[in-house]
């Protein structure tokens, strides 16, 4: 497990969370598996955090917020017409109830890496980071509303609004 964790850090590739792990509560070790020195962060950790952890929480909570706020204007100006459309924001957690087949979107905070992760019905889950004012799935560069106003156009086949939302809520924080 050392070996592999050496060589993939040596072919730049980034380490899961589980090698992260062990290669910070480990020592360095070189090729024949004698102690070496203690491995340096920079090698540990495959993204540098674009916000504080204080900030994180204000804006997610904010953001959280005003997308369960725009969730369930949707549905009071008819935008979305299901009898069981709900939307639940409780604690870190917002979760969509569709009213279609107990299809449900669940967003929710996760503080210790500064991300939004998305779990949808239709294509699974996602972390979202905050880069450039915004979500953005970094794998992709996709930001988390252009996924909501896809899918939900695809569920209601009505144009949901999610990145005008965004963009003015970020323009509210400026």
């Amino acid at each position: 497990m050392i070996l592999r964790t050496l060589a993939s850090l040596k072919a730049g590739k980034q380490l899961c969370t589980y090698c992260k792990f062990r290669a910070s509560s480990i020592r360095s070790f070189s090729e024949n598996g004698t102690k070496s020195t203690v491995l340096p962060q920079h090698l540990i950790t495959d993204f540098e955090f674009q916000i504080s952890e204080a900030d994180f929480k204000d804006l997610s909570e904010l953001y959280l917020n005003s997308l369960a706020d725009h969730l369930d204007g949707l549905a009071s100006k008819g935008v979305i017409e299901r009898d069981d459309f709900d939307v639940e924001h409780s604690g870190d957690v917002l979760t969509v109830n569709t009213g279609i087949r107990n299809m449900k979107y669940v967003i929710n905070r996760q503080t210790p890496n500064r991300q939004m992760w998305l779990s949808s019905p239709l294509s699974g889950p996602f972390r979202y980071d905050y880069m450039d004012r915004s979500w953005i799935y970094r794998r992709t560069k996709e930001k988390m509303v252009t996924l909501l106003d896809r899918e939900f156009k695809q569920l209601y086949s009505e144009d949901c609004q999610f990145a005008p939302f965004e963009s003015t809520f970020f323009k509210k924080e400026n």
